[in-house]
C-alpha cells in the first residue's frame, strides 16, 4: 500500500469517527411512523414474499414502490425479527460505506487526498440531514447514494485512464444504475451528472461516438423508469404527493425551500440564491478549479427531482450535497496549495489543515446534533408505549384479531397502530378500530368483535382483553340473484344469505376484512340484513363498495354479543 493510499484510510477512519461522535445516538433510536408505513404498506408485508421482492429489485423497471429499499426491509424483518437495533446497526453501516464511497470518488475526480478528505468531512454530517441519522424512512436515499456512488466511481475509475465504459464495465454500470433507480428517484439525473463530468474533466470532442453511448444508453434506461413509475398504477402514481409539477415557478419555489434548509435560513431570498450560485461558479472558473465547477452542477442537477413534487424535509440532501462537499475539499484544497507556496512550513501544511477543518466543523456542529435527536424521541416513545401496552396484556393474539383503540391523542386518520401492530404481533390479518371514546365500560353491543380494548387515559394505556368466543363458526353463504361472469356482486346488487334458524327473525351485522388489500378495507355492517323466520335474508353491496374477495369473520343477530362466522363472496364494481 502506497503513501497516499494509507494516507486516505487515515482520513476515512477519521471522517468517519467524527461522523459517530455527532450522530452516534441515532443507532439506538426506535422505529418511526415511516418505517412502520414502509413496512407494512409499501413492502406488501404479509402479502408478498421476499422472492417477489427479490424479483422486482432485480427487474429494474417495475412499478413497486422503490423495490430495492422493500428488499432491504423485508429482508431486515426476516433475520432480525420487528426489533430497531439491527436496523439500525445496518443503516448506519450504509452511511459509513457512502462516506468511504465519497471520499474514493473525491480522489479519483481531483488526485488530492486532502481533496478527498475534506470533501468526506463536509458529506459526512449536516444538521439538516436528521432524518437520516433518526429514521430508517429514509433508507432509499441512503440506498440511492450508495449504488449512484459505486456507478460514479466505477465509470470514473474506467475514464480517468481515458478508456471507455463498453462490454463488461458498461453491463456493471447499467446494473449499479438499476440498483440504484430501484432504490428512488432522485438516480434518475445520473446521465446529466456523466454529461456534465464529460464536458467539465473530458472536454475535448474527441471520440464523443465512445463517450456517448453508455450515457444514451442510461439515459434511455431512465425514460423507460419514468414511464413505468407516470403511466402503471403504483403507490406512486396514485399518490398526490408524487404528482409532478413542472412550471418554473413552482420549480423555482422549490430551490429556494431546500437551499434554505441548507443553509438553516428561512430568510434567504430567490436573488441572494442567484447571486451566490453565480458567485460559487464564477470563484470555481477563476480559480479554475473543474471539481469545483462540477460539484456545483451535480448539486444542482441531482436536486432536480425533488423540486417536481410536493416539498420534502433537508434530508433529501444527501445526494445533491456530494457535489458543495466536492466543491468545498477543493477549495481547501486550493488554499493549502497557495498557503504551501507562500512559505516553507516545518510541519505538514495538508495535515494540520485537515486537522484544523476536523476540529473545527466538529465543534461548529456539536451542541446542535446534540439537539437533533428531539423531534425524533417523541414519536418513537409514542409507538414503544403502544406495542409495551398491548404486549404485557396480551403477548399472543389469536390471528385476525380486532383491537379498539379509544380516546388516543392522534390525529383522526392515523395508520401507524395498525402497521405497529401487525408487524408487532407478526400477523398481517389483524385489524385496528380507533374511536373517541366507548364510555368507562365494554359497550355491550361491541362484545365478542373485539380480542383487545386500549384506552388512553392521558398517560398511559390501559388494556382489557376479552377471550375470543370458542363456538364453531357460523357458516353461511352469499349467493348473488345475478352475476356476471367471474362471479362477482356488483355495487347496488342484492344476495341471498342463509343462516341457522335460531337467527330467525333477527337483524344481523357483519364485521368483515377485504384480504386482497394491504391494510385499509375492513369494518362493520350495521343492519346487513333483516332475516326471515326461516334464517333467510337479503343482502346487499353498496354504492361505496370496493373490488375484492369480502371475508365474513363475525356476525351479531338480535343486538346479542358477536359470534365467529365464516362466509366469503367477491365484489366486482
Amino acid at each position: 500500500m502506497g503513501i497516499d493510499a494509507r494516507k486516505l484510510w487515515v482520513a476515512g477512519v477519521l471522517v468517519a469517527l467524527y461522523f459517530l461522535a455527532l450522530t452516534h445516538w441515532g443507532i439506538f433510536t426506535g422505529f418511526v411512523g415511516d418505517d412502520l408505513t414502509n413496512i407494512s404498506f409499501l413492502h406488501g408485508y404479509g402479502h408478498k414474499s421476499l422472492w417477489v421482492m427479490l424479483a422486482e429489485a432485480l427487474s429494474i423497471f417495475s412499478p413497486a414502490y422503490r423495490p430495492v429499499g422493500g428488499l432491504y426491509y423485508r429482508s431486515l424483518l426476516a433475520v432480525a425479527g420487528f426489533h430497531p437495533l439491527p436496523f439500525r446497526v445496518v443503516f448506519f453501516l450504509f452511511l459509513i460505506l457512502n462516506i468511504g464511497l465519497a471520499l474514493i470518488w473525491f480522489q479519483q475526480l481531483t488526485q488530492s487526498t486532502l481533496t478527498a478528505a475534506s470533501g468526506a468531512l463536509f458529506f459526512a454530517f449536516h444538521p439538516t440531514l436528521a432524518n437520516l441519522y433518526y429514521s430508517d424512512g429514509t433508507i432509499y436515499d441512503v440506498l440511492c447514494a450508495f449504488f449512484t456512488l459505486l456507478a460514479l466511481t466505477h465509470y470514473v475509475g474506467i475514464r480517468k485512464g481515458h478508456r471507455f465504459v463498453t462490454g463488461n464495465h458498461l453491463l456493471l454500470t447499467v446494473l449499479l444504475y438499476g440498483a440504484a433507480l430501484g432504490s428512488k428517484e432522485m438516480a434518475i439525473t445520473l446521465p446529466a451528472i456523466l454529461v456534465a463530468y464529460e464536458a467539465t474533466f473530458h472536454s475535448n470532442a474527441r471520440d464523443l461516438r465512445l463517450r456517448a453511448w453508455p450515457i444514451l444508453l442510461l439515459a434511455g434506461m431512465t425514460l423507460v423508469e419514468m414511464a413505468v413509475k407516470v403511466m402503471l398504477p403504483n403507490y406512486m402514481s396514485t399518490n398526490p404527493w408524487y404528482a409532478p409539477h413542472y412550471s418554473l415557478r413552482y420549480v423555482g419555489s422549490a430551490y429556494l425551500h431546500y437551499y434554505r434548509l441548507l443553509f438553516l435560513n428561512d430568510g434567504i431570498g430567490a436573488g441572494a440564491l442567484v447571486a451566490l450560485l453565480a458567485g460559487a461558479l464564477l470563484l470555481a472558473v477563476l480559480m479554475r478549479r473543474r471539481a469545483m465547477v462540477f460539484g456545483v452542477l451535480f448539486a444542482n442537477l441531482a436536486l432536480i427531482p425533488v423540486c417536481v413534487i410536493v416539498p420534502r424535509e433537508g434530508f433529501v440532501w444527501y445526494i445533491p450535497l456530494l457535489g458543495y462537499a466536492l466543491y468545498g475539499g477543493a477549495a481547501v484544497s486550493a488554499l493549502t496549495e497557495k498557503l504551501s507556496a507562500q512559505s516553507r512550513p516545518r510541519v505538514p501544511v495538508r495535515t494540520s489543515v485537515f486537522a484544523a477543518l476536523l476540529i473545527a466543523l466538529y465543534a461548529f456542529h456539536y451542541k446542535r446534533a446534540a439537539r437533533l435527536p428531539e423531534p425524533y424521541r417523541h414519536e418513537q416513545d409514542e409507538i414503544v408505549a403502544l406495542l409495551a401496552a398491548a404486549k404485557m396484556a396480551a403477548p399472543e393474539l389469536p390471528r385476525a384479531s380486532r383491537i379498539l383503540i379509544e380516546s388516543d391523542p392522534h390525529r383522526e386518520i392515523w395508520w401507524i397502530p395498525l402497521f405497529l401492530m401487525r408487524l408487532g404481533y407478526g400477523d398481517p390479518t389483524l385489524w385496528v378500530d380507533r374511536l373517541v371514546n366507548l364510555g368507562d365500560t365494554y359497550n355491550p353491543d361491541q362484545a365478542g368483535l373485539y380480542d383487545m380494548r386500549m384506552r388512553w387515559d392521558g398517560a398511559k394505556y390501559e388494556v382489557a382483553i376479552q377471550p375470543r368466543s370458542v363456538a364453531s363458526p357460523v357458516t353461511f353463504h352469499v349467493t348473488p340473484e345475478t352475476a356476471d361472469v367471474f362471479g362477482g356482486l356488483r355495487r347496488g346488487q342484492t344476495a341471498n344469505i342463509r343462516l341457522p334458524k335460531v337467527y330467525a327473525n333477527c337483524t344481523i351485522d357483519a364485521a368483515y376484512r377485504l384480504p386482497d388489500d394491504e391494510f385499509t378495507r375492513a369494518g362493520v355492517w350495521f343492519r346487513w340484513s333483516e332475516l326471515d323466520e326461516s334464517g333467510s335474508g337479503v343482502v346487499r353491496a353498496g354504492g361505496d363498495a370496493e373490488r375484492g374477495v369480502v371475508l365474513v369473520d363475525r356476525i351479531r343477530a338480535c343486538g346479542r354479543s358477536w359470534v365467529p362466522a365464516e362466509a366469503s363472496f367477491l365484489i366486482d364494481p
